[in-house]
C-alpha cells in the first residue's frame, strides 16, 4: 500500500489535485436494474389486487398474522420485499444527485497530477493495473473534486499567471514537497497558494469596476451626435453584461438586474448632458 500512501501525501499538501472516479456509468447502471426489479414488482403487486379472493385480510393485523402461503401473507411479502428495493433505490438516487452537484477538478490539478505521475513514475505507474488509471484522459470527465473550487475569474488567472511566475521565479525556489518516487529519489513540486492569485482577480474586478463606468461617461460626454451616443450606450452595456456574467460569476438574474441599471444611468447621463457641449 505504499503508493496509496505517497498519493495520499501528495493529495494532502496539494489540494487541488485532489479527485476521485464518480463511476457514473456503474451508479446509473445499478440504479437501471433496481428499477426495473421495482417495476417487476410493481407488475406482480397488481396482479395479485386483481385476483385478491373476496374476504381476504381486511386490516393490518389480519395482513401481519396470515401464513406466508395465504394471498395475504404473499401480498405482505411482496409489499415487504418492495419496501426494501424502493428504499434502496430511493438513497442510490439521492447520493447520485449528490454526486452529479460536485464540481470536476480544475484542469490546471489533473494535469499537474498526471504529469507528476508519470514524470516520477512512468508508465507502469504508482498504482499497478486498473488501480492507477482513474487519472488518466479516459477518465478525466468522471472525476470530481472535494476541495474548493474557485470562481471563473479566479481560475483564469491562476491559469495564466502560475506557470508564467513558476517559469520566471518559482522555479528558482527549493519546492515546498519533494515526494519521493518509486526507485528513491525526489518528486519536487512547487505550491503557490491560491490567496495571492485571488488578491490580483480582485484587483483586477475593483480596475474593471471603476473603468468601464469612467470610459462609457468620458466617451459619452465628447460625442455629441445622439445616434452615437446610443451606439455607445449599446456596446458599453454589452461589455459591461459580458464581464460581469463571463468574468465574475454573477449569474443570469443579477448580470441582467446589473445590466439594466447600468444602461439606466448612461441615459440619464446622455439626458442631462444633451444640451452641454464640450470645451
Amino acid at each position: 500500500m505504499e503508493g496509496y500512501a505517497k498519493l495520499a501525501d501528495l493529495f494532502a499538501h496539494f489540494p487541488e489535485t485532489t479527485c476521485f472516479r464518480k463511476f457514473s456509468q456503474l451508479n446509473i447502471e445499478r440504479l437501471l436494474i433496481n428499477q426495473a426489479e421495482i417495476a417487476h414488482l410493481e407488475l406482480e403487486i397488481k396482479t395479485l389486487r386483481k385476483n385478491e379472493p373476496l374476504g381476504c385480510a381486511r386490516s393490518w393485523r389480519e395482513t401481519q398474522a396470515a401464513n406466508v402461503n395465504d394471498f395475504a401473507g404473499q401480498k405482505r411479502e411482496k409489499f415487504r420485499l418492495l419496501n426494501e428495493k424502493m428504499r434502496a433505490y430511493h438513497e442510490d438516487l439521492l447520493r447520485l444527485a449528490q454526486l452529479s452537484s460536485l464540481l470536476p477538478p480544475s484542469k490546471m490539478g489533473v494535469e499537474n497530477l498526471s504529469g507528476w505521475l508519470s514524470q516520477f513514475y512512468g508508465n507502469e505507474g504508482l498504482l499497478k493495473g486498473a488501480e492507477g488509471k482513474h487519472w488518466r484522459s479516459d477518465y478525466v470527465s468522471d472525476l470530481a473534486s472535494v476541495a474548493p473550487q474557485p470562481d471563473k475569474l479566479d481560475r483564469v488567472f491562476m491559469t495564466l499567471i502560475a506557470p508564467l511566475w513558476h517559469q520566471v521565479y518559482g522555479r528558482l525556489r527549493k519546492p515546498n514537497a519533494d515526494i519521493e518516487k518509486g526507485s528513491g529519489g525526489g518528486g519536487g513540486l512547487w505550491w503557490y497558494a491560491p490567496i495571492h492569485f485571488i488578491r490580483v482577480a480582485d484587483v483586477f474586478c475593483v480596475i474593471m469596476s471603476a473603468a468601464i463606468p469612467s470610459l462609457s461617461i468620458l466617451a459619452l460626454y465628447f460625442v455629441d451626435s445622439l445616434k452615437y451616443r446610443f451606439i455607445m450606450i449599446a456596446f458599453f452595456t454589452l461589455v459591461f453584461a459580458a464581464v460581469v456574467l463571463l468574468g465574475f460569476s454573477c449569474g443570469r438574474a443579477n448580470t441582467f438586474a446589473a445590466t439594466v441599471a447600468f444602461a439606466a444611468v448612461q441615459v440619464v447621463f446622455v439626458q442631462s448632458v444633451s444640451t452641454i457641449q464640450p470645451t
